[in-house]
C-alpha cells in the first residue's frame, strides 16, 4: 500500500495534521529509526507513512490518535525517549477517547512475531493485547469507527 493510501485511511479517521506538511525526504531519519529499533525493518507500510509524514496527529469526535514521528512539534518524537519495552514491542503511538477518563493506550508492535501486527497496552506498561492484523489493518479499523473496547465503551 502506498504512503497516500495509507494517508487517505488516516482522512477517514479524521482530521489529519502532518509533522512534516510538504513531507520532504525523511529517508534518513527513517533510515536512522530502523538501525536503533531493527526489528521495525520489515513494517513496509508504517515505515512508508513515516517517510511521509514524519508523524502524524488524528482526530474526529471520538479520538485521537498520535503516531510518533522525527520533529517533536505535533506529535511525541523518537527523540524523546526509549520505545521499546522489554526489549521487544515497539511502541509507535497513542490512541486516546475523546470522552472518559482521559487515559491513552499506547499503541505496539511484537518485533519478535515477524509481522507487523499492533497490539495496545495501557500508560502503566502492562499486558499486551492483538488489536490488528497490521499496520494498514490498523488504520481500516479505526476508520470504521471499530475502536479497541476500551475506547469503545466510554465513546459510546
Amino acid at each position: 500500500m502506498s504512503a497516500d493510501d495509507l494517508i487517505a485511511l488516516l482522512d477517514a479517521i479524521g482530521k489529519t495534521t502532518f509533522e512534516f506538511a510538504d513531507g520532504g525526504d525523511l529517508e534518513e531519519e527513517a533510515r536512522d529509526l530502523v538501525d536503533e529499533y531493527p526489528g521495525i525493518a520489515s513494517y513496509d507500510d508504517y515505515l512508508a507513512l513515516l517517510r511521509a509524514t514524519g508523524g502524524t496527529y488524528t482526530v474526529n469526535d471520538d479520538i485521537d490518535l498520535g503516531l510518533y514521528g522525527f520533529g517533536g512539534e505535533g506529535v511525541t518524537s523518537f527523540e524523546e525517549g526509549n520505545f521499546l519495552d522489554e526489549e521487544r514491542y515497539f511502541l509507535f503511538g497513542e490512541l486516546m477517547a475523546q470522552h472518559g477518563d482521559g487515559n491513552s493506550l499506547l499503541l505496539a508492535f511484537d518485533t519478535s512475531a515477524g509481522s507487523d501486527a499492533v497490539l495496545y497496552t495501557t500508560e502503566e506498561l502492562g499486558e499486551y493485547t492483538p488489536f490488528a492484523s497490521s499496520f494498514r489493518d490498523l488504520l481500516t479499523k479505526l476508520a470504521r469507527g471499530d475502536y479497541p473496547p476500551s475506547v469503545r465503551n466510554v465513546s459510546e
